[in-house]
Formats: C-alpha cells, sequence, structure tokens
C-alpha cells in the first residue's frame, strides 16, 4: 500500500498545478498599424485632402504650409486670402514638426529628419533624410477615436503609427468606454 500513496500524491498534486493556469483573453478588438522607420516610400506629393487634425502653421509668402498632425502637411495657396485653395499634400507619416529655413522645410518623419526642396512650389522634391535624429516615444497615449473597446496599446517602438485596423486580440490591456 505505501507504493500507492506516493503515486497517489503526485496525480493529486499535479491536477492541481495544470488546473489553475489563467486562460487568455481573446476579444475583438482593434490594434494599431505601424509604418516601418526605415520604410520612406511613404513620403510623395499627393493631391489635396480634406483637414482632419490639425498642427503647426507655417507661412512662406504667399503659401501656408500646415501640418496634418501625423499624417503629413499641407500646402495652401494664399495669394488670395479671402480664397485660400488647399493645392497639395505631402505625405510624410509621423509627422507633428515643422520649419522652413532658406527655401528648405525641415519635417519630422517619426524618428527621421527629412528635408525638402519649396524654391519651385510646382517641383517641390524631398532631397535628404537624417536618420534617427529623434527617440521614439515609447508608449503613446494613442487612443481610438469614437471607440469603446478594447485595443493593443500604441507602442512607437514598433515604428510609425499609422492608424486602427479591426482584429481579434489575445490579452489587450488597454481599453476605453
Amino acid at each position: 500500500m505505501k507504493i500507492y500513496y506516493p503515486i497517489f500524491f503526485i496525480l493529486i498534486f499535479s491536477f492541481f498545478f495544470t488546473s489553475c493556469g489563467d486562460k487568455d483573453m481573446e476579444t475583438n478588438g482593434l490594434r494599431p498599424v505601424f509604418i516601418s522607420y526605415d520604410d520612406f516610400s511613404h513620403i510623395e506629393s499627393q493631391p489635396p485632402r480634406e483637414f482632419e487634425n490639425l498642427g503647426k502653421i507655417v507661412a512662406l509668402g504667399d503659401f501656408l504650409f500646415i501640418n496634418e498632425i501625423r499624417k503629413g502637411i499641407h500646402l495652401i495657396d494664399n495669394r488670395i486670402p479671402n480664397d485660400p485653395q488647399n493645392i497639395r499634400f505631402f505625405n510624410i507619416p509621423g509627422n507633428q514638426e515643422l520649419i522652413i529655413i532658406d527655401q528648405i522645410l525641415y519635417a519630422d518623419n517619426g524618428k527621421h529628419l527629412i528635408l525638402i526642396d519649396i524654391s519651385d512650389i510646382e517641383n517641390i522634391r524631398v532631397i535628404d533624410h537624417l536618420r534617427d535624429v529623434y527617440e521614439p516615444d515609447g508608449i503613446s497615449d494613442f487612443y481610438p477615436k469614437n471607440y469603446s473597446g478594447w485595443f493593443v496599446c500604441v507602442n512607437e517602438r514598433n515604428g510609425i503609427f499609422n492608424g486602427w485596423e479591426e482584429a481579434l486580440l489575445i490579452n489587450p490591456k488597454c481599453r476605453t468606454n
């Protein structure tokens, strides 16, 4: 009978430890979409687009450069101040800051600095980019707008935040009400 007691206790002991594990929580929600910091293919001149979340405004002669936070820069023809024309959008993912010095527009692109020649408004072009000028913020305070539910927290070390997508989430840590 002594042989059965150790086997019995081993079975009971292993049963308690295998049945106490936490299960993963699976739920539908939103997860962030990122663009690689090394992917410069998204930086381009595009047709004008509607304003959404505006930031800084820089004036140069008859033109206004208006930051669309984390998206890029609107170019506005302001030669007729009563009728400004939105003429172009520069898609620069992650852009928050801009400044113009000597016909060169300096704009951040996540952790890089982009130099854009604006001396000829009809022929604006990227002339250089300086890598790793800025340190990513780490975990940011990004929350999906007009959304209530679970989502994956944004960590800018994963790349340039570029929006949200629906997904099946496992153990999400962030939630809005």
